[in-house]
């Protein structure tokens, strides 16, 4: 839990449902196709779903990286290393 207003797992997961919702299928896709690039060579859905998200706490810092990367950033750069702006 990267939020101080989260103080347990159940306030944490009913804040992430709109996140989880949003990505559910990107999600599917991913485990199914990986990060391939589609035939207009577009990023993979998931990662084009977390770089449009507006699920504000994608943008909160990681702990313990001196507040340099975010959710948003760590995933990006995962799914796609030579595509996101956030080379980690």
């Amino acid at each position: 839990m990267t939020s101080e207003d989260l103080t347990n797992v159940l306030q944490a997961e009913e804040d992430a449902m709109p996140l989880m919702i949003e990505v559910g299928a990107p999600i599917s896709d991913y485990y199914e196709y990986g990060s391939k690039r589609g035939a207009d060579n577009a990023p993979c859905l998931l990662y084009q779903t977390i770089l449009g998200s507006t699920y504000s706490r994608l943008d909160n810092w990681i702990p313990g990286t001196g507040d340099t990367v975010s959710i948003r950033m760590f995933i990006l750069s995962r799914l796609e290393p030579d595509l996101s702006p956030y080379k980690l």
